[in-house]
Parts: C-alpha cells; structure tokens; sequence
C-alpha cells in the first residue's frame, strides 16, 4: 500500500504543473520544473527504508514466487484477477469524480472497461490516474479471458456460479470512493 502512496506523491509532483484556474491561466511552475521534483521525489522515495522493505517483501511473497515457478494455482489466479477487475472499475469511477467529471463505466464497463471512452479534458492527478486505469484495462481484460473467468458485470457465469468480491480485498479502493462525493 506504501508504494502506491509513493506513486500518488510522484503524480502529484507532475500534476502541480497542470493548475489551470477558472480564467485559463497556468498557476505553478514549469513542466520541467515539476519533471525535476517528480524525478528527485521518487528517488527519495526508493532511498527509504520502507521502499527496501516492501520491494523485499513484494519479491519474497509466496504468491509471486509461486507464480515466478509457474506453480501458482488457476484457482488463486482467478480469485486475482476477479478482485482486479473490481478494483480497476471502481478505482476508475472514483478518480473520474475525483477528477471533476461526470463519466463513469457503465455496468458493461466492469468487464469492457477501457470501451467506456473518458472525457478528452481530463487534467491534473485524478485525470492521470484515470487514464492510466483505462491503459491498463485491456492488458486485465486479457489475463481475464486467459484465465477462464466469464463472469458478468455483477459476478454471475452462465454456469451458474457467482464471484464476491474479498472484501479485504476491496479495501483500499474503499478509501478512494470516499473521497469521492466529498473532493
């Protein structure tokens, strides 16, 4: 958790180079500037203590191993990827309110979710956090469809069977969704 809190730092480092007030003029600095202290940001970041442990714990953790073996269960697999797809759809949902915009995937768009095109003006650290979500949808959507998963957009197969979400799962996306309403 750790390192997306890192990640989000950085971001922000970026983005300060994105505010644009009501009247169209760019407040903050330059984008070099900001490339700069987003560059002299991370590389705080991975000097720290706790970069080394969590890259530690991440590289040691049963399931990558498992999966670096190809020992990894289909079953434990699935269970990944079924969070993920909940994750990606709802973490999207939220930067998009976090971002000002009034776009959300449709009940399709939990499972198609980069066919559910965003607004164009999308800007600051919210609207980069979106994008990047609908980047990386399709490249989920395959490892869905490698996996064997054939769930709809509320978790039911055609053979009948349901996948619900881990709720400790879905934690840290809980915490984007709060913010939401509220930002």
């Amino acid at each position: 958790m750790r390192t997306r809190h890192a990640f989000a730092a950085a971001l922000a480092a970026l983005a300060s180079a994105e505010l644009i007030d009501d009247n169209g003029v760019q407040w903050g600095v330059t984008r070099a500037y900001a490339e700069a202290k987003a560059k002299d940001c991370l590389a705080s970041l991975r000097a720290t203590a706790w970069h080394a442990q969590t890259e530690r714990a991440l590289k040691n953790h049963p399931f990558v191993k498992a999966a670096e073996r190809g020992r990894l269960p289909l079953q434990a697999l699935q269970r990944f990827v079924g969070e993920q797809r909940f994750i990606q759809a709802n973490d999207a949902a939220s930067f998009a309110q976090l971002a000002g915009s009034d776009w959300r995937p449709t009940a399709a768009g939990l499972l198609d979710l980069w066919r559910n095109m965003p607004p164009d003006n999308l800007k600051g650290l919210f609207g980069t956090l979106l994008k990047g979500e609908l980047a990386a949808a399709p490249l989920l959507q395959r490892l869905i469809h490698a996996t064997g998963l054939d769930y709809d957009a509320h978790g039911r197969s055609e053979d009948g069977t349901f996948f619900a979400p881990e709720p400790r799962a879905q934690a840290y996306g809980a915490y984007w969704a709060l913010l939401a309403p509220v930002w």
